[in-house]
């Protein structure tokens, strides 16, 4: 995930029984592994420099090089030198005249030497004491899929991928099955399924490994009213302390603040109308939702 890459499970699976296959055993070394990656990276990646593609076998000369960071990326290519032999780990290279192996470019390009984040926002430096309304938030839409909305997978490695860029926001498409279980895929679009179960011991596990901000949970139900019951009932024993169920404070007129709210799971979910038939469902979360502190709790007769 760091390397913010997707691979579809067949092309993965078919990578790792040829690795499995070659190395005559049901595991693979650490350095076989790595070799699969780069792999992957050189088959997929078109990487230029000084208008020349890459290959596995060329080195990078400190002129490529140099032009790679006036012209692709904007920088000062004097700093070229420098950035090699910083990057380099190898105590017997001459490093008179600098270069680098592709296997070394492709390293400092996924490093934190060539990334462009201010580092002043390491930590938080902005006013987290408004109402949460007030704030831009990171989102996924259909955060379960790996790949297309119509006929590809649904993978609960999704959202801990999605947790762990810093989204804030997930969605849920809730539907039940004829074995009683709840699953989440896309309706209608012949997307694989996974249960519902999984999906929130992975969030449980992940939420706030990036930030201690609240989470999101915007569920689109389709579930009837006794499938909710059961959703509720997941919700919290998953969940415990860290779900929010009641006000943060008695009596608030505006939505708490991501500094109060912080290591909590918020429910986003649309409120059925008083009465509502056990077969009803509730449908995407839309301007009616319980969302925060301010909306309906979390309760075992009437998810909201």
């Amino acid at each position: 995930t760091r390397l913010h890459y997707k691979e579809r499970g067949q092309s993965l699976k078919t990578l790792l029984t040829q690795k499995f296959e070659s190395a005559g055993r049901e595991e693979i070394y650490f350095d076989q592994f790595c070799d699969m990656i780069k792999q992957l990276i050189w088959d997929k990646q078109k990487l230029i420099c000084d208008e020349n593609q890459l290959t596995e076998s060329r080195p990078i000369s400190l002129s490529q090089f140099s032009s790679f960071l006036r012209d692709q990326q904007m920088q000062d290519s004097t700093e070229a030198a420098d950035i090699i032999k910083q990057a380099v780990d190898d105590m017997v290279r001459d490093l008179a005249e600098p270069y680098l192996q592709p296997n070394e470019f492709l390293q400092y390009l996924f490093s934190k030497a060539n990334q462009i984040w201010d580092k002043k926002h390491d930590t938080v430096n902005q006013d987290m004491t408004r109402p949460l309304s007030h704030y831009f938030i990171s989102s996924s839409h259909n955060t379960y899929l790996v790949g297309k909305q119509v006929g590809d997978e649904s993978s609960v490695e999704a959202y801990i991928r999605a947790l762990y860029m810093g989204c804030r926001c997930i969605e849920l498409d809730t539907w039940p099955e004829k074995d009683g279980k709840i699953y989440i895929y896309h309706g209608f679009a012949l997307t694989t399924k996974i249960l519902l179960d999984d999906v929130l011991v992975a969030i449980r596990d992940h939420a706030f490994v990036t930030s201690p901000y609240p989470l999101i949970l915007s569920i689109e139900d389709h579930c009837t009213l006794p499938h909710q019951r059961d959703m509720a009932r997941l919700l919290r024993e998953t969940f415990g302390t860290s779900l929010l169920t009641e006000p943060i404070q008695a009596g608030e007129t505006l939505a708490p603040s991501p500094e109060a709210l912080k290591y909590k799971i918020i429910i986003k979910h649309k409120k059925l109308n008083d009465g509502a038939s056990e077969e009803s469902t509730a449908g995407a979360a839309g301007s009616n939702s319980a969302a925060g502190s301010g909306g309906g709790p979390v309760e075992d007769g009437n998810p909201e």
